[in-house]
């Protein structure tokens, strides 16, 4: 099960590394993504990185397949943390993790997909000041601490990924360039054999 999901991992940085794009794009794209999907958008996250790529010129791919770091597993988990962390930049007492679970659950506690979308904004008023506030604050610390190197990282990761691939594919066309050779002058040597 580790192995399938280092897989899909490996494959998916991969894919991200081969977007057909610039690498400051594909970086910067990665880098609106992780801002978004920190902050507590759930539903309308995609929405916020294609709005934001109209004005940034990022990877809109990249950054939309970004915000799915937070996930209905992911997300609680992620939120709480940035809670925790603008309660302490406030100088708050935070909510214990079942408190905080509890609140988030009923705020955001919808079936369907629009009902989320519809009900975000109304779900941000109902968490109440003493969380919404903090969550914001420590989401936007957070998504700001993270995603600004992140892009540094990405940039220079695809860089490497891409000057090595083209070192590969080089060395791989040259070896066959070579092999062609030999069976040229294999060829040609059969042929003059078969003159005399």
């Amino acid at each position: 099960m580790f192995q399938a999901t280092r897989d899909k991992i490996k494959g998916f940085v991969v894919w991200l590394m081969m977007l057909n794009d610039t690498p400051h794009s594909i970086a910067m794209g990665v880098a609106v993504g992780l801002f978004v999907a920190l902050t507590p958008t759930m539903g309308i996250q995609m929405l916020f990185v294609a709005f934001v790529s109209l004005f940034i010129r990022c990877n809109r791919t990249a950054g939309m397949s970004i915000v799915w770091v937070t996930n209905p597993l992911t997300s609680v988990p992620i939120f709480f943390g940035n809670y925790v962390i603008g309660t302490w930049l406030l100088r708050m007492t935070p909510l214990s993790w079942p408190s905080f679970w509890q609140r988030f659950r009923d705020a955001f506690a919808y079936d369907r997909w629009y009902e989320r979308l519809i009900a975000m904004f109304r779900a941000l008023g109902r968490l109440s000041l003493d969380l919404a506030g903090p969550l914001w604050l420590g989401s936007i610390v957070v998504a700001a601490a993270v995603s600004v190197p992140a892009y540094f990282v990405v940039r220079r990761a695809v860089v490497a990924h891409r000057r090595a691939h083209q070192r590969r594919l080089e060395a791989a066309l040259a070896a066959e360039g070579d092999a062609r050779e030999d069976v040229h002058e294999e060829t040609s040597t059969v042929e003059t054999l078969q003159d005399r």
